[in-house]
């Protein structure tokens, strides 16, 4: 999975942005560029988009949701807040629900999709 990251030495908070279909984390380029104080960023392509192979049913939601939470093992914080744009909406929900030992919060932008738990 391809994943970019600004870490800070002391961040309170990680910021994961979850992009939506079709897209790729390039969505978030201006949010690299600007300083979020002492928060440290990841945005990924999901897999299946842009530098990312598919994983099966690469639309599947708990597939994409799973990605998620083997990225958020790896970041090993749980303070991640969760920024999830058009169906990175459903993802971030999801995975707020299935790893809250790693979601400090989420915020949707532009959420399209209807989640059914």
């Amino acid at each position: 999975m391809r994943v970019y990251r600004r870490d800070k030495p002391i961040s309170r908070a990680t910021l994961v942005f979850i992009h939506g279909s079709p897209a790729t984390a390039d969505a978030f380029h201006a949010q690299f560029k600007d300083s979020f104080g002492d928060g440290s960023l990841v945005a990924y392509d999901r897999p299946g988009y842009g530098g990312s192979p598919p994983i099966g049913d690469s639309n599947n939601l708990q597939a994409q949701v799973g990605a998620l939470g083997s990225l958020l093992r790896s970041i090993q914080s749980a303070n991640c807040i969760l920024i999830g744009h058009s169906y990175g909406g459903a993802i971030a929900l999801k995975a707020a629900i299935d790893y809250p030992q790693f979601v400090q919060g989420i915020l949707l932008v532009g959420g399209s999709q209807p989640l059914a738990i």
